[in-house]
């Protein structure tokens, strides 16, 4: 019986077709470094970016496979045999003499995120071997390949591509927001607070960051996220807007409406606490219609009464 034994680097080497020379190197045993490698030739190389997709979506599609290996048309079958059911399954079968990398059988182990932050993404970062458009282009596509596929980008991985896009001279605001507003960067906490540090380079990005909080049902990051920043007004709206499940501490509110120098914010505040005291000790979920001694707010009472000339 014959057998075929690949010369797997000069097969690297010599194919210009990087598409099918990944493709081909993924069903070979033992050739993840040489997939690796050639990923990092193409990006050091310019390859186009939609050759560059077409190569990430393979890898995407080999690591989704071995995370969920299709059924076998022949597992139900009464003379179906697995011998990984066997006692002592799981030992890879002893290779023959000699470099198994050219052998087919068992395929390449599956190349998963870590695996391209670690050893595609962050060695041609540091190198800084291609110049940020094109990096930033790259590191898109291949957040869209996760996306159109229903995988969530790990938290590592956006925070590479957000740094990117922020470092680049200039920034790529626009890029950031475009991958955002179609959802291609999920949602999360840790994104959410990325967006609200960078309000002061990029003014949309707050909006963007409390959009997402409110998908999120992050209601008290949002509530926080207003009232640092003294939108007071607005705080309040959104409380009435999303009420039961929004909470608003009294004194936390009050303080932060003081903090604002703005006696009108002020007003507004202290009299929705007070409608919201009404409504619930009306309901029996509160002992009491005015503000309770524990909640700590005798001071911004006096401020209220000093300032507006009324009983509170």
């Amino acid at each position: 019986m014959w057998t075929l034994e690949l010369n797997l680097e000069v097969l690297c080497a010599s194919s210009s077709d990087k598409v099918n020379l990944v493709r081909c190197l993924l069903k070979r045993r033992d050739a993840r470094e040489l997939v690796l490698g050639v990923l990092r030739a193409c990006v050091r190389e310019r390859e186009a970016l939609y050759s560059l997709l077409q190569i990430f979506s393979i890898v995407i599609d080999h690591a989704l496979a071995h995370t969920n290996p299709p059924p076998s048309s022949r597992a139900g079958k009464w003379w179906y045999y697995d011998p990984s059911e066997e006692e002592g399954a799981g030992r890879e079968p002893p290779s023959p003499a000699g470099s198994s990398a050219g052998r087919a059988g068992l395929p390449s182990k599956p190349i998963d995120q870590a695996d391209m932050h670690r050893h595609v993404f962050l060695p041609i970062y540091e190198s800084k071997a291609v110049e940020d458009e094109y990096f930033i282009a790259v590191a898109t596509e291949y957040l869209l390949g996760l996306s159109s596929r229903g995988m969530m980008a790990e938290a590592f991985m956006v925070d590479f591509v957000l740094s990117l896009m922020v470092e680049a001279s200039p920034p790529r605001y626009n890029v950031l927001h475009q991958l955002l507003q179609y959802h291609v960067i999920q949602d999360s906490l840790s994104v959410a607070h990325r967006l609200l540090d960078l309000e002061r380079e990029y003014r949309p990005a707050l909006q963007l960051a409390l959009d997402m909080l409110h998908r999120l049902k992050a209601h008290q990051e949002l509530l926080e996220a207003l009232l640092s920043r003294g939108l007071v007004v607005e705080a309040v709206q959104y409380a009435q807007d999303n009420a039961p499940q929004v909470k608003m501490a009294p004194k936390r509110l009050l303080s932060a409406a003081r903090e604002s120098g703005d006696d009108d914010a002020f007003f507004v505040a202290f009299r929705f606490l007070q409608a919201e005291m009404q409504a619930q000790h009306a309901s029996h979920r509160r002992s009491s219609s005015t503000f309770l001694p524990e909640e700590d707010c005798e001071s911004h009472i006096a401020y209220f009464e000093k300032v507006f000339g009324c009983a509170a």
